[in-house]
């Protein structure tokens, strides 16, 4: 396997991950019409950040964390 093999699979998970973001804002556009249908207010925009925040860094533990990326010189 040579590199550009690799960077090509690189891309491949790149554009599955653009993919999967998009739906995920789809998703997350639901739930705030959802709420404005049915007056649910979320206005603690801090909670709101510290939940993102929990998700990335459970995302990130489930992965085993980013001490394993190298970037490129």
């Amino acid at each position: 396997m040579d590199i550009s093999n690799l960077r090509n699979e690189i891309d491949k998970i790149d554009d599955e991950l653009v993919k999967l973001f998009g739906q995920r804002m789809d998703v997350a556009a639901r739930i705030a019409d959802f709420k404005k249908e049915n007056k649910i207010g979320n206005n603690k925009k801090q909670h709101k950040k510290r939940n993102e925040m929990k998700k990335i860094t459970l995302l990130m533990n489930k992965r085993g964390g980013h001490e394993n990326v190298q970037r490129e010189t």
